[in-house]
């Protein structure tokens, strides 16, 4: 999940997602990246050649995003996590310490991320 600023067409971008105006974009997508929506974007998202992972229009809108407003300091800080390729576990901890930690205890996060880690080895272990 991205903001396309520059607003240029690729085969790979998602599928145009137009949120309602009370809603930041950038809120947004830093809290898609949490277990909860990974784990249902694991469950819901098609299989394509090699692995590919894709959510159609009609699954990402099943797909729960737990949305808050989020400081910018920490969509700085995702943004810089991301462009230093910090490890997927380190990126959906510091998300789900601003969006479902809020809300949820350790133990249903932790299960979340053991579901989500269960689907990825299976889809792993089908591939191809």
């Amino acid at each position: 999940m991205y903001i396309n600023e520059a607003n240029i067409h690729t085969t790979d971008a998602g599928y145009h997602i137009r949120l309602k105006q009370e809603y930041d974009k950038a809120s947004f997508v830093f809290c898609f990246y949490n277990s909860m929506t990974l784990a249902q974007c694991e469950y819901n998202g098609r299989y394509y050649g090699g692995g590919v992972r894709e959510l159609v229009p009609s699954e990402f809108k099943k797909t729960t995003v737990p949305y808050r407003t989020i400081e910018q300091n920490n969509i700085d800080r995702l943004e810089r996590m991301f462009q230093e390729k910090a490890s997927t576990k380190s990126i959906v901890d510091f998300v789900n310490s601003c969006t479902i930690a809020q809300d949820m205890d350790v133990q249903d996060i932790e299960k979340l991320e053991e579901i989500r880690g269960k689907l990825a080895q299976h889809r792993s272990a089908n591939r191809g």
